[in-house]
């Protein structure tokens, strides 16, 4: 993926998945960058889906191109098969229709880091 789209909120987790419990370093602030990939999965392991409602913005177009519009969007996420999905809504998602037609983006490569630089918003990542 070229751009790099930040997002907020919190999505809601499959039955599959165990609820997470805080986080340690949740209390404290630091100005260090974290970045991290998403863990390889096994051939044989059952496959699991995370969706949900968040925000986002699309900050880059390109390489080198600003996106046009950068304002926050609440979508409809869904993540599974190493690709992430947006919906107008769970509706939507149920049904098939993707966010103004958009291709599901592949996570295969991606790095998502927090965006501890952002002040507007809590609990923001960057998706590259």
């Amino acid at each position: 993926m070229d751009g790099v789209d930040l997002v907020n909120g919190v999505g809601e987790r499959s039955s599959k998945e165990p609820s997470p419990g805080a986080s340690p370093s949740s209390g404290r602030k630091t100005k260090t960058s974290q970045s991290s990939t998403l863990p390889s999965r096994n051939q044989d392991s059952s496959p699991s889906q995370l969706e949900g409602h968040l925000h986002r913005k699309h900050e880059w177009e390109g390489h080198n191109k600003k996106a046009s519009n950068r304002s926050w969007h609440h979508v409809y996420c869904v993540i599974t098969n190493q690709e992430v999905a947006f919906y107008k809504d769970g509706k939507a998602a149920a049904a098939g229709v993707p966010y103004h037609g958009e291709l599901p983006v592949g996570l295969k490569d991606a790095t998502c880091d927090v965006a501890s630089e952002y002040k507007k918003k809590k609990h923001v990542f960057k998706l590259r």
